[in-house]
């Protein structure tokens, strides 16, 4: 397996804890594998979250996108009809 792939949540995971400002001071305390393991743990959760985000936001805010191809068939029916 590629590792570049397994090292993409860590480094999300580190950039969040050292920019939130709830947790900015433990992350800076923490260093070694604590510091790993706890990156690792919060890109784990914000990679699940972001894969869930579009079927919540899917389901908070249908949309019908037979009514867009519709209008546009109108649209061009009457651009062509004589």
């Amino acid at each position: 397996m590629n590792l570049g792939l397994l090292l993409l949540p860590v480094l999300g995971g580190y950039l969040f804890l050292t920019r939130a400002y709830s947790t900015r001071y433990d992350t800076i305390r923490d260093s070694g594998c604590p510091l790993f393991f706890r990156s690792a743990a919060t890109g784990l959760v914000l990679g699940i979250a972001a894969f869930l985000l579009p079927f919540f936001l899917d389901e908070c805010f249908p949309h019908d996108r037979s009514s867009v191809r519709d209008s546009r068939i109108v649209q061009y029916s009457t651009f062509i009809s004589p």
